[in-house]
């Protein structure tokens, strides 16, 4: 084997390797989601008072595999908030953008290793026929100076 060939072997390596580790550890991981759910009031009532804030709520959601975005399991309680304020509520659907995304960014990098195999292939192919094309020049050559 030379050395180019080993080259392209140990490239392609690489990129199987970097797309197993990331099947395997990332898109089979549950995803998780951080959703808005509006102005907390409940530290205005704390001695001593203090401001209100924007805050999330962490949501636990399927894998990227999965059919649904989210399991079947209710989603998380949300504080309760003094009277005559607005309750807390999710601001979007949960785990439906994550699960999108995640599933968008899987096929880009699978189309992505898919073009570099095949443009690996197509330079190790390349590189094999000129090889090949310079063994027949060099014999010609040698037929032609006997």
């Amino acid at each position: 084997m030379s050395r180019p060939a080993k080259r392209l072997g140990l490239i392609a390596i690489a990129i199987l390797a970097y797309y197993v580790i990331l099947v395997g550890v990332w898109a089979s991981r549950p995803l998780e989601d951080s959703v808005p759910v509006g102005l907390d009031w409940t530290p205005t009532v704390l001695v001593p008072p203090k401001g209100q804030q924007l805050v999330s709520q962490r949501v636990d959601c399927n894998t990227l595999f999965s059919g649904d975005a989210r399991p079947d399991e209710p989603l998380p309680a949300l504080t309760e908030q003094p009277k005559g304020r607005d309750a807390l509520a999710f601001q979007r659907e949960p785990c439906v953008l994550v699960h999108t995304d995640a599933q968008r960014n899987f096929a880009i990098n699978t189309i992505a290793v898919v073009a570099l195999l095949g443009g690996l292939g197509f330079v190790a192919r390349r590189s094999k026929r000129d090889g090949e094309g310079d063994q027949v020049a060099a014999a010609r050559t040698a037929v032609g100076a006997g």
